[in-house]
């Protein structure tokens, strides 16, 4: 039986897959599967995963599966910060979805994931331009829906932002979620219909695209 409110549904899935490993799941709410739980295990750690890398990559409490393989991808971190005359401040690493705090040589710092970091050969989004003009960029279009954009940092189009809606709701969402595909607070009710007819539409008309109409739109 497939549950009729997605949410909650897939917050129980994370809690289940948890209880089977002897641990639990600390989080009261899911947003989507690539954002961040909090996961606690049988020997007391806790640390922040999201629900696809625990039920689709069987992972589990990265404490426990050894030290060494965090502390050898830290080093690798600090070696690669260190070749852009950089540091990384961070003490602990996750796994590659995980942001770590970085510092360039002019001072500045910001949080980026050592994925991005590494292979997509990207460094310090102050000194690029990046950062002023789409964090601007966020809070230009959250105070256009009369909301705010939280965060402080921005790293690119695909890195998760904190919101606030004018209803007091906050959330996680890239930038070119709200931007390109409008969408605003999943909490608010307008908001979730939308999404919903949005689902369904592309359900059974396919993606939405510039160059293409559903049949019944088009004339003669």
């Amino acid at each position: 039986m497939k549950c009729s409110h997605r949410n909650p549904c897939t917050i129980d899935i994370a809690r289940n897959i948890a209880h089977e490993k002897n641990g639990e799941c600390l989080s009261e709410k899911y947003i989507n599967s690539n954002l961040p739980l909090l996961w606690h295990c049988d020997k007391g750690h806790e640390w922040n995963s999201c629900l696809h890398s625990v039920k689709n990559h069987n992972t589990w409490c990265p404490y426990c599966t050894g030290c060494s393989v965090s502390k050898h991808t830290l080093e690798n971190a600090r070696k690669i910060a260190h070749s852009r005359s950089g540091k990384c401040l961070s003490e602990k690493y996750i796994n590659i979805t995980t942001a770590l705090l970085w510092r360039c040589s002019k001072g500045h710092e910001w949080n980026a994931t050592l994925n991005n970091i590494k292979n997509a050969n990207s460094w310090c989004p102050h000194c690029s331009g990046r950062y002023a003009c789409d964090i601007d960029q966020a809070k230009q279009i959250a105070f256009s829906r009369n909301g705010e954009c939280l965060s402080t940092s921005y790293f690119n189009n695909y890195s998760y932002l904190l919101w606030k809606c004018a209803k007091g709701h906050i959330w996680h969402a890239t930038l070119s979620a709200i931007k390109d595909r409008s969408t605003w607070c999943p909490f608010c009710p307008k908001y979730k219909r939308e999404k919903l007819c949005r689902e369904i539409l592309t359900e059974y008309l396919g993606s939405p695209s510039l160059t293409r109409r559903p049949e019944f739109l088009k004339t003669q």
